[in-house]
């Protein structure tokens, strides 16, 4: 979670991809949701980022997933 939707704490998603680069089967993603419009989101390090249509004037249950590479998704179902 970029950003904490009760207590507002921004997390260090630069720093955590760092960290996760270490290890290459991971998979980093980040629920960007709260972040969009409010905070310069950095996510050129991310893999995948997921956002909520409702708030950027969107309609509700719209959502949006980006990702880096389809290739490394495989489905669960």
């Amino acid at each position: 979670m970029y950003v904490n939707n009760i207590m507002g704490q921004i997390q260090p998603i630069e720093e955590i991809a760092n960290i996760v680069k270490n290890y290459p089967r991971a998979h980093f993603h980040v629920d960007a949701v709260q972040a969009l419009g409010k905070v310069p989101m950095q996510i050129n390090h991310v893999d995948s980022l997921s956002l909520s249509g409702h708030k950027f004037n969107g309609l509700k249950g719209q959502g949006l997933l980006l990702l880096k590479n389809i290739q490394n998704i495989e489905p669960i179902v």
